[in-house]
């Protein structure tokens, strides 16, 4: 499965102020790129030497593209698409209302057009699959993430279905199936090789909130669907010991060969990134976790992943954030049920960068890892500005 991601805006750690920022094109996501990419934080054209367009204004306090593991852009039919916000409103208390809807980038105007609706909750969060003429999109809420049952179906995740028209250049839905009754920070899926979907997430285990259960005290959760998603298998938290997150992680599924893999950052008792496989069917028990990434620092929520020969690739960020430690690490694992895992630094903690997307150019057999930074180097980093981008050799590796 290939699957295009593209840089995303800070997590909602903190509630950001209530004004209108660009939406930038992240199509630079796969191009190879050997040093920075300037995006300009506030004109409709490029500046000179930037790649990419700026796209529309979005209201930020929602966050629509927050999550490092969600995939929200894609390229079909010559031309690039997304899962954009549109504002249509704004409620008593200030916050906006809206739909999640698809977008267009006209390849002539480099203009986005509308395309589609995908539903009404602005505040939904994304992950895009693009299956040639076929578009599978996961949608979740982000308000609790603690494991309780949500009674409220405009909070329950979705799961939805559209079709290509290439003659109106569009997408047409064919509806939506309820995933799941929960809310989650960031949730994903993909297709293993016998056509099963996954999907992976972290969460509680049914703490009520407030207050917030402890550091460790979420699980690593995973659902599957055997039907093309029309139902979807009753959530699992993974058994596993080292399986623990708390609610700054995040955890991801991909698809390899004929397994599916999971990996997921865990901040608290079992530092580090971890990994676990499945075969495609379900049934049976994850793998052992494998230690990916571990240590002191290294758990961290931001990872993004992505699939190549069998090869399972990760850019993480971790805690070092000073000096020369690392902060952004790209990660491979080699094909095979009982991968080995290797590690490269791409940026040191001094240089304040965050956010980090891995993508795959197949045509230069290169692995090319994106972040956001600051535009000055002593601003931080989660406020944006600039994208920077790195690549390494295929073969060269980690």
């Amino acid at each position: 499965m290939h699957r295009t991601s593209t840089a995303r805006s800070s997590h909602g750690a903190h509630r950001p102020a209530r004004r209108p920022r660009p939406l930038a094109l992240a199509a630079l996501a796969a191009t190879a790129l050997l040093g920075a990419l300037a995006l300009a934080p506030g004109t409709a054209d490029a500046a000179p030497g930037d790649i990419g367009n700026q796209g529309p204004d979005f209201v930020d306090v929602v966050n629509p593209t927050e999550a490092t593991p969600e995939s929200k852009l894609w390229f079909h039919d010559g031309a690039w698409w997304a899962v954009q916000v549109k504002e249509t409103g704004q409620q008593a208390d200030g916050d906006p209302t809206g739909s999640t809807i698809i977008r267009r980038l006209d390849p002539a105007t480099n203009v986005w057009t509308d395309a589609a609706i995908i539903d009404n909750r602005g505040t939904a969060k994304a992950d895009v699959l693009s299956e040639g003429g076929t578009l599978s999109i996961a949608l979740h809420k982000t308000d609790r993430d603690t494991g309780v049952l949500e009674t409220n179906a405009s909070n329950f995740s979705r799961f939805y279905r559209f079709t290509y028209n290439a003659g109106a250049k569009t997408y047409t839905k064919v509806g939506f199936t309820v995933m799941n009754k929960y809310e989650m920070k960031a949730l994903t899926v993909d297709r293993a090789s016998n056509g099963t979907l996954w999907a992976a997430w972290t969460m509680g285990t049914g703490q009520a909130d407030p207050p917030p259960p402890a550091l460790g005290a979420r699980k690593v959760w995973t659902q599957s669907s055997v039907d093309d998603g029309a139902t979807w298998s009753e959530p699992a938290p993974m058994l596993d010991q080292r399986a623990t997150a708390t609610e700054e992680d995040v955890a991801s599924v991909i698809a390899f060969g004929d397994r599916v893999g999971v990996m997921w950052s865990d901040q608290s008792v079992n530092d580090g990134f971890w990994f676990a496989t499945h075969t495609a069917a379900p049934g049976g028990a994850w793998t052992p976790a494998e230690d990916a990434y571990v240590g002191l620092n290294r758990g961290d929520g931001h990872l993004n992943l992505k699939e190549h020969n069998g090869e399972v690739y990760a850019a993480v960020k971790t805690r070092n954030d000073t000096g020369q430690n690392p902060l952004i690490v790209l990660l491979k694992r080699t094909a095979g049920a009982t991968g080995q895992w290797s590690n490269r630094t791409a940026w040191v903690g001094s240089t304040n960068v965050t956010r980090p997307v891995v993508q795959i150019d197949a045509t230069s057999n290169e692995a090319n890892v994106f972040v956001t930074g600051p535009v000055l180097a002593a601003e931080n980093g989660e406020l944006g500005g600039v994208i920077y981008g790195k690549k390494v050799g295929l073969a060269t590796g980690t």
